[in-house]
């Protein structure tokens, strides 16, 4: 059974049978990409790289630089190079706090970003204790992107609520210099005010050339036999020169 290199795709393979024969595999995600080096799709590699003081992939069409230290500044890089596109951005969680409404008003502190090591296991990067006893932070790759997930390990770790009105919100600094942020019909932010998607159905980050990455919907999901999940709202706001989710 021969792979047909021509025949390769983002998220497919055509193998040469015999006999006329052929047989694809086809895949949900990315399992090839755009090698600039050898000018041809080459099959992902997400292993992690350790570079001393951060992990690094470079065999995708994304590219990521992830701090060893969950406490360092510009936590997790990301590059998109896929199709023609180039552009990066920053992602920092430094905190948890409780806030009331979609607006974020009466925002009170709750958890702070600590100082430790992550730990690297497959694809997946893990801080435990990252937003204090209880409550890690991990970062995992995927064909075609990567996730980000706070993991609350027992229900009892969080305390109640200063109001019933309050919500836990995990804030996110974001930085992605000469973006333009989309919901799903289009709308693009004008990076004053709070900016949100009412349906929930994630953003779009744009280049000016219409190159763009997505940022799926966020879920909250439930460690229960059916893994239940709920729909979480993403709200951008700008504060102090900084955009922030």
């Amino acid at each position: 059974m021969i792979e047909l290199l021509d025949r390769r795709s983002y998220s497919a393979k055509v193998f040469d049978l015999g006999g006329r024969r052929r047989r694809g595999e086809f895949h949900v995600g990315h399992v090839h990409f755009f090698d600039e080096q050898t000018n041809a799709l080459e099959s992902i590699d997400h292993r992690w790289i350790d570079r001393g003081t951060h992990w690094e992939m470079v065999r995708a069409s994304y590219r990521m630089q992830v701090a060893r230290d969950f406490g360092a500044t510009n936590l997790v890089r990301y590059r998109n190079r896929f199709e023609g596109a180039d552009h990066a951005g920053v992602y920092e969680p430094p905190s948890l706090v409780w806030a009331v409404g979609r607006d974020l008003s009466d925002v009170r502190p709750f958890r702070q970003q600590q100082s430790v090591i992550g730990v690297v296991s497959g694809d997946k990067i893990t801080w435990t204790n990252a937003l204090g006893a209880g409550i890690d932070f991990e970062v995992s790759l995927r064909g075609s992107g990567f996730t980000k997930e706070v993991v609350i390990r027992r229900r009892n770790v969080l305390e109640a609520p200063p109001t019933p009105q309050h919500r836990l919100v995990l804030l996110s600094r974001f930085t992605g210099d000469g973006l333009t942020i989309r919901d799903a019909s289009g709308r693009a932010w004008s990076k004053h005010a709070e900016f949100d998607d009412p349906s929930d159905d994630g953003f779009r980050l744009e280049e000016s050339t219409g190159r763009h990455s997505l940022m799926r919907p966020a879920y909250i999901v439930e460690s229960d036999a059916e893994n239940t999940r709920h729909r979480c709202p993403v709200v951008w706001t700008a504060r102090n020169g900084a955009l922030w989710q």
